[in-house]
């Protein structure tokens, strides 16, 4: 287990993302939890993130959608990735119409 003391400014500044976002294990987190408890410094670091992280997902828009258009967006995503696949298939056969036309035409 790790020691509350081992942790440093280098320590909180790599795990704060992860302790905001919720990746920790439940262990990192305890531990995290407890060295924060133990120095408030950090606890006014972590609300200031957490404000920081707040205004930033205010300024991201909230797209709604209608029911059609998400239909079709899906649809204009499907064809444009067939045709992706397609081309990429087409052009893998042309590689080895080539390769043939390489050979045999000697």
């Amino acid at each position: 287990m790790m020691e509350v003391t081992q942790f440093s400014q280098d320590a909180f500044d790599k795990r704060v993302g992860a302790y905001l976002e919720g990746s920790l294990s439940l262990k990192e987190r305890s531990e995290f939890e407890a060295f924060v408890a133990l120095n408030p410094q950090f606890k006014k670091k972590i609300e200031e993130k957490e404000f920081e992280l707040e205004k930033l997902r205010q300024k991201i828009p909230t797209i709604v959608m209608s029911k059609n258009s998400r239909e079709v967006l899906d649809s204009e995503i499907k064809e444009s990735v067939f045709n992706l696949l397609r081309q990429t298939e087409r052009s893998n056969l042309q590689k080895l119409k080539d390769f043939f036309e390489e050979k045999f035409s000697r």
